[in-house]
């Protein structure tokens, strides 16, 4: 632009500029009405237009030089830049004007107070030569960018503040074109990955992502092209125990989210990515999803975790066919413990009953605390009914030492009720409750002893003598 401008003003002054005699401060000659046009044209261009010869001296300038310095158009004409410029300005650009003169063009910007506001130029020099190659004159031509340089300025330092978060936030920022390669990263790549940002541009990040685990790789690669079919996609990715050998990235969990990046055409043009590490609530997640299934004073599943439990087994005898069974038990007489020798002795008689119910078993069997004292335990592919008594048996021997408790050696029974079932199609609650009979069973038998039902399905256990 402003070298088309500074063209078609050289065309038009060629024209018309008398010849100027460097001993004289202005050009002789009768100045037409054409001229006297031209002129008006020129001293209202928003710019500073100035013609020098050969040897750096003005031949022409417009209303607006002698505005911008403070002289006349006859204290300008003849002189050399460095006479009528001030000192300063010239020092800025003296090397770019000698440039121009030995016939090279220039284009720069430069920036100076101008009655005391800091304003900027973007000025060009542009050599006129004739048909044999000799300098005849250089045109310059400045025009004043304050406003844009502002707007620059403001964009520069928005962009580097925004450069300052992004490089301090504890979150992997990225931006990648529509062909999944990176344009920006952030300096927590280089913290997280070790990798730094200018090593990742125009690199895939698929790539990328393969190098850190194959794993990751198949989970993002699908949520990558549906972002650039422009869809908003969040996701959580895990840790990849093949690859991440690093204790610090073994257990962390990042949540992704993927932007699209959608032009003026509607097309997407690639995909701005964040990935924030949520190891910190994952951990909590998982301990508060602990606590909702395991009780906290045994450490044992707990109710609803047993209900989940019970129902996956059920499921899989459906599919097998093969026995199982539950075990329904309680602690005798342990609202006497509690009242008698008080609570703390009480809990110390749950943990401890529990660790011993667990000895008692296989690991692949349940032992879960219902509540209270009561507590039960779920056997997959036990065989026959005669397993299941000797399990109970087992418990009842297991429970004959003493327990070593802070106030002294406690004697602890239990009454256990034995739920078989041996064929498909089990009702989790029913054969609950079919344990539940053969325990009271027990009880009536006078504790420290076990009974065994046989799960029939169908009717409620309590309406069949045996289940």
């Amino acid at each position: 632009m402003v070298m088309e401008t500074i063209n078609r003003l050289r065309r038009s002054l060629a024209r018309w500029i008398l010849p100027v005699d460097p001993g004289t401060a202005t050009g002789q000659g009768t100045v037409s009405d054409s001229e006297r046009g031209f002129r008006a044209i020129t001293d209202n261009i928003s710019g500073i237009i100035i013609q020098f010869d050969a040897q750096g001296r003005i031949l022409f300038a417009n209303a607006m030089v002698t505005a911008r310095l403070g002289r006349s158009n006859e204290q300008l004409l003849g002189h050399h830049l460095r006479d009528v410029a001030p000192p300063e300005v010239f020092a800025l650009v003296e090397r770019y004007f000698e440039r121009a003169l030995t016939g090279e063009q220039v284009a720069f910007e430069v920036a100076f107070p101008v009655k005391g506001v800091h304003t900027h130029f973007s000025g060009s020099y542009v050599p006129e030569f004739d048909a044999a190659g000799k300098l005849l004159s250089v045109y310059a031509l400045w025009l004043d960018i304050t406003e844009r340089k502002q707007v620059e300025l403001r964009h520069a330092a928005g962009e580097r503040r925004w450069l300052t978060i992004a490089d301090n936030l504890p979150a992997l920022i990225a931006y990648v074109d529509s062909d999944l390669r990176f344009e920006f990263c952030n300096a927590t790549f280089s913290t997280w990955t070790g990798l730094q940002p200018a090593e990742l541009l125009g690199r895939s990040i698929l790539d990328v992502i393969v190098a850190a685990g194959p794993r990751r790789a198949e989970a993002i690669r699908h949520n990558l092209q549906r972002g650039l079919n422009g869809e908003r996609v969040e996701f959580e990715l895990g840790p990849d125990p093949e690859y991440d050998t690093d204790p610090a990235k073994a257990k962390r969990w990042l949540q992704v989210t993927i932007v699209p990046q959608v032009g003026e055409g509607g097309m997407v043009e690639g995909i701005h990515l964040l990935s924030s590490d949520v190891s910190s609530l994952k951990q909590v997640q998982q301990t508060l999803a602990g606590l909702a299934r395991f009780d906290e004073l045994t450490g044992l599943p707990n109710r609803y975790h047993l209900n989940e439990k019970l129902a996956d087994a059920t499921r899989r005898n459906s599919r097998s066919g093969l026995p199982m069974g539950v075990i329904f038990l309680d602690i005798d007489h342990f609202k006497q413990i509690n009242d008698t020798l008080g609570h703390g002795v009480g809990d110390s008689v749950l943990r401890e009953f529990g660790r011993r119910l667990s000895g008692c078993v296989r690991e692949c069997d349940t032992v879960a605390r219902l509540g209270g004292d009561e507590f039960l335990i779920v056997l997959e592919n036990i065989g026959d009914s005669s397993t299941l008594e000797t399990v109970g048996a087992k418990i009842l021997e297991g429970l004959t030492p003493p327990f070593a408790l802070p106030g002294g050696p406690l004697q602890v029974s239990s009454s256990i009720g034995l739920a078989f079932a041996a064929g498909p199609g089990i009702v989790p609650m029913d054969l609950l409750e079919c344990a539940d009979v053969a325990l009271y069973d027990a009880k009536r038998a006078g504790r420290a002893t076990y009974r065994l039902n046989r799960y029939a399905g169908g009717a409620a256990p309590a309406l069949q003598a045996n289940c």
